[in-house]
């Protein structure tokens, strides 16, 4: 009984509670890692070869859940990178795929031009400094757990920027399936650029990392009005809806239609 009191009350302030065998504690190498490669792999049962956009691009390759699936099964896509350095990395490493369109700018409100800032790139120190690009300064400055006294190794930079209509008018690659956006705290008000009457992409992952909790729910409710199923980690939500369910999760959908 007080179990379920406490359930309720952490389940009504946005928290989850979950009794786990203590292996699968003890050792997390254990436990299945859900990630964009399963949905990806179910979504390829019924479309060989997806389409995607990735917004947030970087070189394209580290930490990049569509990588593999460009080298090993032919996606087609856009890969959008705002920052020079990065965005050469990524011409650089996927010369020898011509069916991805690459776009040196970022994705925002309006079509032109907007200011980004950067943690300014130093020979030998912050690896990972084109990670910790944004629309919000304070964002960069509060980064602190990666590179030490940020906001004094903040510079901006101009970069070209297209909404999302015009970046897909642009670059007709034909109904997109997978979208995937990395953009440091903007990523909700992409997804609310979506016009879910022309584009439904089956399988959606953004960043929620720099999300506040607000933020967060409405771009979870957005999704889940759109008839999306939900998964989140510590850094990434993954938001997917199937061509077709099969086994438990047709039957769980009946259910809820019932």
């Amino acid at each position: 009984m007080l179990g379920s009191f406490l359930r309720n009350i952490l389940n009504s302030k946005g928290y989850s509670v979950q009794w786990l065998p203590q292996s699968l504690l003890s050792d997390e190498a254990a436990r299945v890692p859900i990630s964009l490669e399963f949905f990806a792999g179910h979504l390829m049962l019924f479309q060989p070869k997806p389409v995607f956009v990735e917004i947030g691009a970087n070189d394209g390759v580290s930490n990049d859940p569509v990588f593999p699936f460009v080298e090993r099964f032919g996606w087609t896509g856009i890969m959008v990178e705002p920052l020079p350095l990065p965005y050469a990395k990524l011409s650089h490493n996927y010369r020898a795929f011509p069916q991805v369109h690459l776009v040196n700018a970022a994705i925002g409100a309006t079509d032109g031009e907007t200011t980004l800032y950067k943690i300014k790139e130093q020979a030998g120190e912050y690896a990972n400094a084109s990670q910790f690009a944004s629309f919000d300064r304070k964002l960069v400055a509060s980064q602190t757990a990666y590179v030490k006294n940020a906001a004094d190794k903040i510079e901006e930079i101009q970069v070209p920027c297209f909404t999302l209509e015009t970046l897909l008018r642009n670059y007709p690659v034909g109904p997109v399936d997978v979208l995937i956006t990395d953009v440091e705290g903007y990523d909700g008000q992409i997804l609310r650029m979506i016009d879910f009457r022309k584009m439904r992409p089956a399988l959606i992952q953004f960043e929620h990392a720099n999300m506040n909790k607000a933020e967060r729910e409405a771009t979870a409710h957005l999704l889940v009005q759109q008839g999306y199923r939900l998964f989140s980690d510590q850094l990434d939500t993954i938001a997917y809806r199937a061509p077709v369910y099969l086994g438990w999760a047709e039957t769980s959908r009946a259910q809820e239609a019932g």
